[in-house]
Protein backbone atom coordinates (compact mmCIF):
# COMPACT_ATOMS: atom_id res chain seq x y z
CA UNK A 1 0.00 0.00 0.00
CA UNK A 2 1.33 3.44 -0.90
CA UNK A 3 0.96 6.26 1.58
CA UNK A 4 1.00 9.92 0.63
CA UNK A 5 2.01 10.93 4.14
CA UNK A 6 4.53 9.85 6.74
CA UNK A 7 3.47 7.06 9.05
CA UNK A 8 3.40 7.68 12.78
CA UNK A 9 6.73 6.89 14.47
CA UNK A 10 6.66 3.72 16.58
CA UNK A 11 7.41 5.65 19.76
CA UNK A 12 4.12 7.58 19.35
CA UNK A 13 1.78 4.74 18.31
CA UNK A 14 0.58 4.23 21.90
CA UNK A 15 -1.15 7.63 21.69
CA UNK A 16 -3.48 6.54 18.86
CA UNK A 17 -7.11 6.19 19.98
CA UNK A 18 -7.27 2.46 19.28
CA UNK A 19 -4.09 1.90 21.33
CA UNK A 20 -5.11 3.85 24.45
CA UNK A 21 -6.42 1.32 26.97
CA UNK A 22 -7.02 1.98 30.66
CA UNK A 23 -5.82 -1.06 32.65
CA UNK A 24 -8.40 -2.79 34.89
CA UNK A 25 -6.66 -1.87 38.16
CA UNK A 26 -6.58 1.79 37.15
CA UNK A 27 -10.25 1.62 36.10
CA UNK A 28 -11.06 0.53 39.65
CA UNK A 29 -9.02 3.43 41.03
CA UNK A 30 -10.94 5.86 38.78
CA UNK A 31 -14.26 4.45 40.00
CA UNK A 32 -13.15 4.84 43.63
CA UNK A 33 -11.93 8.39 43.12
CA UNK A 34 -15.19 9.39 41.39
CA UNK A 35 -17.18 7.81 44.24
CA UNK A 36 -15.19 10.04 46.61
CA UNK A 37 -16.22 13.09 44.54
CA UNK A 38 -12.90 13.71 42.76
CA UNK A 39 -13.34 15.48 39.41
CA UNK A 40 -11.91 14.12 36.16
CA UNK A 41 -9.08 16.68 35.72
CA UNK A 42 -7.89 15.94 39.26
CA UNK A 43 -8.08 12.18 38.62
CA UNK A 44 -5.95 12.71 35.50
CA UNK A 45 -3.36 14.61 37.54
CA UNK A 46 -3.32 11.95 40.27
CA UNK A 47 -2.79 9.17 37.72
CA UNK A 48 -0.05 11.09 35.93
CA UNK A 49 1.71 11.68 39.26
CA UNK A 50 1.42 8.01 40.31
CA UNK A 51 2.16 6.34 36.97
CA UNK A 52 4.21 8.93 35.06
CA UNK A 53 4.94 8.08 31.44
CA UNK A 54 2.79 4.94 31.60
CA UNK A 55 -0.27 7.20 31.30
CA UNK A 56 -1.12 7.32 27.61
CA UNK A 57 -4.83 7.99 27.89
CA UNK A 58 -6.09 11.54 27.68
CA UNK A 59 -8.81 13.56 29.39
CA UNK A 60 -11.38 12.41 26.81
CA UNK A 61 -10.60 8.76 27.54
CA UNK A 62 -11.22 9.30 31.26
CA UNK A 63 -14.37 11.31 30.55
CA UNK A 64 -15.71 8.60 28.22
CA UNK A 65 -14.85 5.85 30.72
CA UNK A 66 -16.75 7.67 33.47
CA UNK A 67 -19.69 8.38 31.15
CA UNK A 68 -19.89 4.74 30.00
CA UNK A 69 -19.84 3.54 33.62
CA UNK A 70 -22.47 6.01 34.80
CA UNK A 71 -20.08 7.82 37.14
CA UNK A 72 -19.75 11.07 35.26
CA UNK A 73 -21.89 13.31 37.41
CA UNK A 74 -22.16 13.60 41.14
CA UNK A 75 -25.59 12.50 42.25
CA UNK A 76 -27.03 14.99 44.65
CA UNK A 77 -30.47 14.94 46.17
CA UNK A 78 -32.15 18.22 46.91
CA UNK A 79 -35.08 18.64 49.26
CA UNK A 80 -38.00 20.49 47.73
Amino acid sequence: MNHKHNLIPKNLVHFLPNQRKIPEDIQQKIISLRAAGVDIPTIRNILRHEYGNMVTWIYDDLYNFCYNHGILRDRKNFDA
